[in-house]
């Protein structure tokens, strides 16, 4: 168990409550409610969410202001694309075509282009198997 319970803090995950130090239950989208005192606590992703709830679409560095969540795992949730912040400049570059995008691995043309692509080397991206003679 404590290895698990290290890879949890290691990703900023509540699993015990500040209030009373009974175990947390995750809900949904960062949010972890207490099993005995039903208090609500939020790791790194929910207080970003809450935040942008609250105060609408706003850029990298005042979420990083305001929530405390470090510029590194803002960067994550970007490029995971769990989130997108207003950004007066463009952030990453495409890992196909190297044009500047504001978020996530791939620009939204190169995107397209990936999902209507057939599968590698010819084939129609259908799972096949070989007859054995």
């Amino acid at each position: 168990m404590s290895g698990e319970y290290e890879r949890l803090l290691q990703h900023n995950r509540k699993v015990i409550c500040n209030a009373c130090g009974g175990p947390l239950k995750y809900q949904s989208s960062g949010v972890y409610v207490c099993d005995s005192c039903g208090a609500t606590e939020y790791d790194d992703f929910g207080k970003i969410k809450m935040y942008l709830a609250e105060n609408g679409p706003t850029s990298k560095e005042e979420i990083v202001a305001a929530t405390g969540v470090s510029k590194e795992m803002v960067a994550r949730y970007l490029k995971e694309q769990r989130l997108m912040v207003r950004s007066e400049k463009k952030s990453g570059t495409c890992r196909i075509c190297g044009s500047k995008i504001a978020n996530g691995l791939l620009c939204a043309n190169c995107a397209a282009a990936d999902k209507t692509s057939p599968g590698k080397k010819g084939t129609s991206g259908k799972m096949r198997f070989r007859r054995e003679k």
